[in-house]
């Protein structure tokens, strides 16, 4: 049961981590080059 919380909770991070990284990527985008 632990093993599958550790999985889970890793998965959820990574998805995290990547939205973030979307976010930002598109906010640096928006302050360098304004349309």
């Amino acid at each position: 049961m632990t093993d599958y919380y550790q999985a889970y909770g890793t998965v959820i991070a990574l998805v995290i981590a990547g939205i973030a990284l979307v976010v930002v990527a598109f906010t640096l985008n928006r302050l360098i080059s304004p349309k």
